[in-house]
């Protein structure tokens, strides 16, 4: 997942994928296939997300916000103070750069796991999503049991700042 550094803060943030599997090992795999990680995995809970700030000169964590879902799409900043992410189930958060708070939040009905990008056009900037997942978002979604049934749709959704 693509991170971001802040020349505005100095630190770096990171999205994060938190949750706990059961793991059946299967030594016969061939490990030919996408994702084989040595078995079969089962989630014994809901798979939830973070971002965290960094401080990249000392190694220690500044600031995180826990999130209700995955955060498989990687955090882009800007230099008026946010983080941009959005979860697996496609919430699109701005954050405030150095407290990790929510300042904005938007659902797009859909999964997500593309990072969010800054762009500006004659001085005014802003914010490009894709939304629509891939298969190890689906998987992280099929593990929520009440997130299973999301449909995907494939959308690019553009904000001003």
């Amino acid at each position: 997942m693509p991170t971001t550094y802040s020349h505005r803060t100095h630190l770096s943030y990171g999205g994060g994928v938190e949750g706990c599997s059961n793991v059946t090992p299967d030594p016969s795999n061939d490990a030919s296939g996408d994702y084989w990680l040595g078995g079969k995995y089962a989630n014994a809970e809901d798979v939830k997300g973070s971002v965290t700030a960094v401080d990249p000169s000392t190694g220690k964590k500044v600031a995180q916000q826990p999130m209700d879902h995955a955060v498989y799409s990687g955090v882009t900043s800007t230099a008026g103070g946010l983080i941009f992410t959005t979860t697996a189930e496609g919430t699109i958060y701005a954050l405030d750069d150095e407290t990790l708070k929510p300042l904005w939040t938007f659902n797009a009905g859909s999964f997500s796991s593309a990072p969010p990008m800054t762009y500006a056009v004659n001085g005014k900037q802003y914010v490009a999503v894709l939304v629509g997942g891939n298969n190890p978002t689906r998987d992280l979604l099929n593990k929520t049991p009440t997130m299973k049934d999301l449909q995907n749709t494939s959308l690019l959704l553009v904000f001003s700042l």
